[in-house]
């Protein structure tokens, strides 16, 4: 089947809704079909949906063997987006299926929610908007992010554009990171992780989920953490075990966390819901206008420049 004619599917959601994505994908493939479900395909919905696709733009989809081997004309897979822990490249070696993402494209748009995340937890937000509602006038007083110290916990590209937006409120950026960074601006950092976590007013993580960091903050790291510090994940959710942030919340150990993911997307757990200083948002960090409409024209690119994963890469 030539480049033009073979079936493009799309399972993302927020890539199918997108007028200008829509145009722009069908003036580039003459068959196109797009997920109208509004909902996330799983199982034998999202084998229906690309049978017979040569090529796929996914959005948080797990892309498994046990899919792969019902997909015998799938032959590249562009995810919109950074996160590639629901991608098993080994199936994808093995069934010679070609893949690409969009890494940093929505860099601005997440360094955005971590700051609208920290200004809620800091001027206590929440309560204050339930006490007006509920016509009680209580002035809390909160504290300002200008002038602390916080701590990045991967120094990709979405930890770069944040410490750069931390600069303009005088904050001093503690990192952390596999690689070793050279030439850091003068308010940039890189440390070990102890000591992060012992002098940061407010931790933030911006690292790929993998087996190897699977529940990265758990007990030993929250006790390290600063008394009164807040914690902010909009990474992946299995980075942090959330049975433990909710003892530490609980016991007021850290003054608050906000939380964009979890482990189980969509089920939040109750108790952490319950808390007076737990926030959660729904995974929308790059849900932003600009940075979809980003994504999504990377990814249509990028069907065209993908190519057969070495795993090595992606260990």
């Amino acid at each position: 089947m030539s480049e033009k004619t073979g079936l493009v599917a799309v399972t993302s959601r927020s890539f199918s809704t997108h007028p200008l994505l829509r145009q722009q994908l069908q003036k580039e493939y003459i068959n196109v079909k797009f997920n109208e479900s509004n909902e996330q395909l799983t199982g034998e919905k999202l084998v229906n949906f690309l049978q017979g696709a040569e090529k796929a733009i996914i959005g948080l989809e797990l892309i498994d063997e046990i899919l792969l081997a019902k997909l015998p004309d799938l032959k590249v897979i562009c995810k919109m987006g950074t996160g590639i822990d629901k991608i098993d490249f080994k199936a994808l070696n093995q069934y010679n299926v070609a893949f690409t993402h969009t890494p940093g494209v929505n860099k601005r748009s997440v360094s955005e929610l971590v700051l609208a995340l920290v200004f809620t937890l800091l001027r206590h937000l929440p309560a204050i908007n339930a006490n007006v509602k509920k016509d009680k006038w209580r002035q809390l007083r909160g504290t300002t992010l200008t002038g602390k110290v916080v701590g990045i916990i991967g120094f990709g590209a979405i930890g770069r554009d944040l410490a750069e937006l931390l600069k303009g409120f005088n904050c001093q950026c503690l990192i952390y990171d596999v690689i070793e960074h050279n030439n850091l601006p003068p308010h940039v950092t890189q440390i070990n992780l102890e000591k992060l976590l012992m002098n940061s007013d407010i931790v933030t993580l911006h690292v790929p989920l993998t087996l190897n960091n699977y529940h990265f903050i758990d007990k030993p790291q929250l006790s390290k953490m600063k008394k009164g510090s807040i914690l902010i994940n909009t990474a992946r959710g299995g980075l942090i075990n959330e049975e433990a942030l909710y003892e530490f919340l609980q016991h007021n150990y850290l003054q608050a966390a906000a939380l964009d993911v979890f482990e189980t997307e969509p089920k939040v757990p109750l108790k952490l819901l319950q808390l007076d200083n737990f926030f959660a948002t729904s995974h929308i960090a790059g849900s932003t206008e600009e940075a979809i409409l980003a994504m999504g024209l990377q990814a249509i690119e990028g069907l065209k420049v993908a190519t057969i994963p070495k795993i090595e890469n992606y260990a």
